[in-house]
């Protein structure tokens, strides 16, 4: 959440422009809905998506794929050094 919340307020902060030319306004931090607040949209999803994940991984339909979790950016720079280019 951390992430989230820091890069959503530099983004409003700072105007920078996301897909489509679209912008992150700051009337959407008064919003409670997460279909305009993005932070919101993060914090109430997570579950859902937790869950969809685990049972993939769980699904021995899915057992020929192998999920790889990376749960820090620390993870995430390692597996990328390891990955060819």
């Amino acid at each position: 959440m951390c992430r989230i919340v820091a890069s959503t307020v530099r983004r409003a902060l700072t105007g920078e422009e996301l897909s489509n030319g679209n912008r992150e306004p700051l009337s959407n931090f008064y919003s409670w809905d997460p279909e305009k607040n993005v932070i919101r949209w993060a914090w109430v999803m997570y579950p859902h998506y937790a869950e969809q994940y685990a049972r993939a991984m769980a699904n021995p339909e899915y057992g020929d794929i192998r999920f790889i979790r990376l749960t820090s950016p620390r993870a995430v720079k390692a597996f990328l050094a390891q990955s060819p280019a």
